[in-house]
C-alpha cells in the first residue's frame, strides 16, 4: 500500500480526507510519523499485530515501578548507582564516573570496588531505561505508575531525600553507611512494601509523615534538630520509636 492508503485506512477516512486533515497539521500524523515506520502501520493492518517494539517495551517495563521502588528503598545498598544517577543525571559511563566519585571522595575504595565488580547485575537493562525515562520526565512515570498501581505514596519523597542527601554531601548521616557500622540515621527503613497486615494505613501515613519532616529539615537547615532511629531496625511499623 502506499503511504496515503496506509494512513486513511488505520484512521478510517478516504485518501483525500488524510491529505486533508495532514494539511490541517493534526497532531495524530505527528505522533504516528515519530513512532511508527510505514511497514509497522501497515503489518498492524494486514496481520492486526502490534509492532515488536511495542511488545518489547510492554513486556519490559512490567513490573518497573516497582523494581525501580525497590532499589530506591535499598540506599545504602545501591549507594554509587544513586549518587552516579543524581550527580551526572544519567547511567551511561558509569564505571568512568564511579572512578571520579572515588577520586573526589565521595565513595570509599570498597564501594567502588563492589560496583565495579557488580555494576552489570545490580541495574538490568530494563530499569536503566525506565531510569532514563523518568530522568528525561522528572520522575514523572515513576510518580503514575504509584499512583495507578496503589504502591506506597511516600516513595517520590523518599527518592527526593536521596536526592537532597547526595547534593548535601551527606548520605551516610541520613541513610546509613555501607559497612553498617553506623547505628543510628535520620530515615528509618522503610515498611514492608506491598505487605498486607493489620494498621497498614496507619504505617504509611505515620512513615510519610517522617519523611516530610526530614524535608522540611533539609529545606530549613535544621537536620541536626531531628530524632535519630536504628539503622538495626528491620522495617518501619507503629512500635518503630526514633532513639
Amino acid at each position: 500500500m502506499k503511504t496515503d492508503e496506509v494512513y486513511a485506512q488505520l484512521l478510517g477516512c478516504s485518501v483525500s480526507g488524510y491529505y486533508k486533515w495532514k494539511k490541517q497539521q493534526r497532531p495524530i500524523f505527528t505522533f504516528l510519523e515519530n513512532c511508527f515506520t510505514k511497514d509497522e502501520l501497515e503489518t498492524y493492518l494486514v496481520t492486526g499485530n502490534i509492532p515488536g517494539k511495542i511488545e518489547f517495551a510492554n513486556r519490559a517495563y512490567v513490573g518497573m515501578d516497582s523494581k525501580l521502588a525497590y532499589f530506591i528503598t535499598k540506599p545504602v545498598k545501591h549507594k554509587v548507582y544513586l549518587i552516579l544517577l543524581f550527580t551526572y543525571g544519567i547511567l551511561d559511563n558509569a564505571c568512568e564516573n564511579a572512578i571520579e566519585l572515588f577520586e573526589k571522595r565521595l565513595i570509599s575504595r570498597q564501594e567502588l570496588s563492589d560496583f565495579m565488580q557488580h555494576y552489570q547485575q545490580n541495574l538490568s537493562f530494563e530499569l536503566s531505561l525506565y531510569i532514563k525515562e523518568n530522568l528525561n520526565q522528572n520522575w514523572k512515570v515513576f510518580e503514575r505508575d504509584i499512583i495507578r498501581g496503589g504502591i506506597n505514596d511516600w516513595l517520590p519523597l523518599y527518592l527526593e531525600i536521596i536526592q537532597l542527601a547526595i547534593k548535601h554531601d551527606c548520605f551516610e548521616k541520613v541513610f546509613g553507611n555501607y559497612d553498617n557500622s553506623q547505628e543510628q540515621c535520620y530515615v528509618p527503613n522503610p515498611p514492608e512494601m506491598f505487605a498486607i497486615f493489620e494498621g497498614w494505613d496507619d504505617i504509611d501515613v505515620r512513615y510519610k509523615a517522617v519523611l516530610s519532616n526530614i524535608k522540611k529539615a533539609f529545606l530549613s537547615n535544621t537536620l541536626d534538630s531531628l530524632p535519630l532511629w536504628s539503622t538495626y531496625e528491620p522495617i518501619f511499623t507503629m512500635k518503630t520509636n526514633p532513639k
